[in-house]
This record gives structure tokens, C-alpha cells and sequence, in this order.
């Protein structure tokens, strides 16, 4: 392995934590994993980054989430918390058309949002849309999700659009037609949009699962789970830059920069995780693995 003080290049693996790049050192990886596969068993009495453990070809493995490890909430939350929210959204837009409905059959004002932009979903749908770190956050780049959001506007649109259309059939005494507009809304822009929510669930369901990076030092090993990995890359290891943190952040070896992506990729080394540590800490994974 190249040293990071040292002349040559140094080959790094590049993975994604939230929106955040980092890297570590090609030769401390043995292998990638899909996490979604595997079988993880929780341990009590651990710290709260520490996932589980796996048995890898006979060998158990301490596997340490590097989203937890960093205070951010881990990948399964995120998403649970996220299909919370858009069932939370569908159910909105259920009771929007039922509301519309009752203020035809009770001829008074509507009293919800009638520009799509006003409701909860359209103004989070507006703020993800204008920040393209956001989207890239909550998409992680996943093709499908990225083309079920763009896919929300035209039927959410269309939908808020018969609330003044209904208002004026009523003023104008055309209830049967109004009602009319409203079934055929439910069956086409409600429709839609429900199932764009579904879709939208579904996808963060199966795609957002992470991925396993098993790295080895000496006679150690552990899984990291990041939420995707994005490419091995050298870098001349005379070009790390320094950074100004405390001492106590000997983990963060430098910074790197990416011309390609732009990207100023944090190098991390294998101290910061459980058992790698220079001094032995009141929790050994290797010893619960060997208790396991």
C-alpha cells in the first residue's frame, strides 16, 4: 500500500454517505457486498453503529454503519422516514378531491389549497426540484426513482386545476356537471398520482439499501455500510491535502480532489471504525465475533 506521505499514486475507492464523497485505500478492501442480501444479526450491548454481525464464508464479520458512525440517521430510516412521508402526501390529495367533492354537495367554498404549489407536496416538490443536492440526497442517482419524480408534476397539476373549474360549474347551479369533472379527475389525475406514489415507495424500498465494503487490516476485518460506491480512482499521494481538524481525527488522512466530478473527497483510514483503533476500546468487535 502506498503511504499517503509517501511519492507514486495511491489507489482510492470512492463511496457516497448521504451526498458526502469519501475514500479509502484500495488495499485495505477485499470485497464489495449488496447489503439487501445479506443476513445481519443484531448484537446487544454495542454501540449504535455497530449493524450486526455476518458470517462470510465462515468467518463473522462486524458490520458498522458509516452513516451512524457520522450522527446521520441510517439508510432504513431515511427511507422509512421518506415513504411515511409520501403516503402521507397520497392520502393528502385523497381527502383534497373528497373535500372538493363535499363543497359541491354542500355549495360552499372549498377550503383547501387550490394551487398546486400550496400544498404540502407541491411545496416540497418545488424545493427538491431547485436544489439539485437535495435531489441527489434523496435519489441517491438512481435512475427510476429520479424519473418517478419527474413524472409527479403534469397529474398534480392537473388535478389542482379542476378546483376553480368546479367552483364556477357550481356558481353557475351545473352541480351534475361539476360532479362529473370531479369522478373523471378521480379516475385519471387522482389515479395517476397515487400510483406515482406507490411506484415512488417501491422504488426506495428495493433501491435504497447500501452497500458492504469488507476491509482487512492485519488480522482484522469489517463491513462498512455506505449508501453506494462509485468508482476506484488513483491519486498522486504527494497531492492529499491537509486538513485543520484536531488531533484527536488521525481517521481523516487528507482531502483529494476530484477534477472530474469537482468533488474534494475525504480520505479516511480504518482507525475510525470499531476495532481498528490504535488503543483497545471497551468494545472489540473481534471478541463478540468470537463469542457469536
Amino acid at each position: 500500500m502506498s503511504e499517503v506521505d509517501g511519492a507514486g499514486t495511491s489507489p482510492l475507492l470512492v463511496f457516497k454517505v448521504g451526498a458526502e464523497p469519501y475514500a479509502i485505500q484500495v488495499d485495505n478492501v477485499l470485497e464489495l457486498l449488496t447489503l439487501q442480501n445479506l443476513k445481519v444479526t443484531p448484537l446487544p450491548g454495542t454501540p449504535e453503529h455497530v449493524q450486526g454481525v455476518i458470517n462470510l464464508r465462515g468467518r463473522t464479520i462486524c458490520v458498522q454503519n458509516v452513516r451512524k458512525l457520522f450522527g446521520k440517521p441510517s439508510m432504513k430510516e431515511q427511507n422509512d422516514g421518506l415513504i411515511t412521508q409520501f403516503r402521507e402526501f397520497a392520502q393528502d390529495h385523497k381527502e383534497w378531491i373528497e373535500a372538493l367533492q363535499e363543497s359541491v354537495r354542500h355549495q360552499c367554498e372549498f377550503p383547501l389549497e387550490v394551487e398546486p404549489g400550496a400544498c404540502a407536496f407541491g411545496q416540497w416538490y418545488d424545493a427538491l426540484l431547485a436544489d439539485s443536492n437535495g435531489l441527489q440526497r434523496l435519489t441517491q442517482d438512481q435512475v427510476a426513482l429520479v424519473d418517478i419524480l419527474g413524472r409527479f408534476n403534469t397529474p398534480h397539476e392537473k388535478l389542482h386545476a379542476i378546483a376553480p373549474e368546479v367552483t364556477k360549474l357550481v356558481i353557475g347551479g351545473q352541480t351534475d356537471q361539476a360532479n362529473e369533472l370531479i369522478e373523471k379527475a378521480k379516475q385519471n389525475e387522482l389515479k395517476d398520482l397515487l400510483e406515482l406514489f406507490d411506484k415512488a415507495c417501491d422504488l426506495v424500498r428495493r433501491l435504497h439499501t447500501g452497500v458492504v465494503v469488507v476491509v482487512e487490516r492485519g488480522d482484522r476485518r469489517a463491513g462498512l455500510v455506505v449508501d453506494s460506491v462509485c468508482d476506484v480512482k488513483d491519486f498522486p499521494t504527494d497531492g492529499y491535502l491537509p486538513h485543520n481538524l484536531s488531533d484527536n481525527s488521525e481517521w481523516l488522512q487528507g482531502f483529494v480532489h476530484d477534477e472530474a466530478t469537482e468533488d474534494l473527497i475525504q480520505v479516511i483510514g480504518l482507525d475510525l471504525f470499531s476495532g481498528f483503533g490504535k488503543e483497545k476500546a471497551a468494545f472489540d468487535p473481534d471478541d463478540l465475533a468470537k463469542a457469536f
